[in-house]
């Protein structure tokens, strides 16, 4: 497979992760992982500490869709890294979301590690964080 083709590929499976966030579809989300990867590791910008593990990043997502509300997001430009059968993605996320009365919009920058599995393209690791400036 290309080089091109994996970059379209790894964009699809991000948009797929934004519009399932969208839909509150959190089973969506988490089927976007690699089901085999049971030490999967996610560092979300809202965490104090790292998720390790499938049922802790699972109960993650099932509390975040109690909290969360994403009503609008969009994948910005995406870089591939190929290094053997892995990927590194390097992209920025700009959503909107409602937590209780109020709303929020951000820039996400993303770097996600992704490994195929049975064709696809899944998530092992990613680390987010929100975009922000210093005023001079």
């Amino acid at each position: 497979m290309s080089h091109e083709d994996s970059a379209i590929q790894l964009r699809t499976l991000l948009e797929r992760y934004v519009a399932a966030f969208i839909a509150g579809d959190m089973n969506s989300v988490k089927a976007l992982w690699d089901p085999d990867a049971s030490d999967r590791t996610y560092i979300g910008a809202e965490l104090e500490r790292p998720i390790f593990g499938a049922p802790a990043l699972d109960a993650y997502y099932d509390e975040l869709a109690t909290v969360f509300v994403v009503t609008e997001g969009k994948v910005g430009d995406v870089a591939v890294r190929k290094v053997g059968g892995l990927a590194y993605v390097v992209t920025h996320i700009d959503c909107v979301f409602k937590t209780g009365t109020q709303k929020f919009a951000v820039r996400l920058r993303a770097t996600i590690l992704s490994r195929k599995r049975d064709g696809e393209w899944r998530f092992l690791h990613a680390h987010d964080s929100i975009q922000w400036k210093l005023e001079s």
